[in-house]
């Protein structure tokens, strides 16, 4: 079902909406204060990746779980090369696709904004 839902859309659609949602994202986050995209450089998928300063990733996690807005928090463990290369103990993960609104990225970035 979901090959045939992702055919029907097309592929290109897909992917561009994928991007313009993700950057948007990226724009927000970086426009919050002690908030930081730490994505690559290059090669920019819907997967955004962030940081807060003097706010743990469990905490953000906790209250965005809490807002039923779906996030992962990468660790040392599971990316270290990535992680030790970009000086990273630990670092959000969210991971935006087709289906998401701008009212979703509106959300999260507001809930983030709110984090102590």
């Amino acid at each position: 079902t979901a090959i045939d839902y992702q055919n029907q859309l097309g592929i290109e659609a897909t992917w561009e909406r994928i991007q313009m949602l993700s950057k948007l994202l990226r724009i927000k986050l970086n426009a919050l204060k002690n908030v930081k995209v730490v994505d690559p450089k290059v090669n920019l998928s819907g997967i955004v990746t962030f940081v807060k300063k003097g706010v743990d990733c469990d905490k953000i996690h906790q209250e965005l779980t809490a807002q039923k807005i779906n996030t992962s928090i990468s660790h040392p463990f599971s990316s270290l090369i990535d992680m030790k290369k970009r000086k990273l103990s630990e670092a959000m993960r969210a991971s935006v696709h087709y289906y998401n609104t701008k009212e979703e990225i509106d959300k999260i970035v507001k809930t983030i904004d709110t984090i102590k």
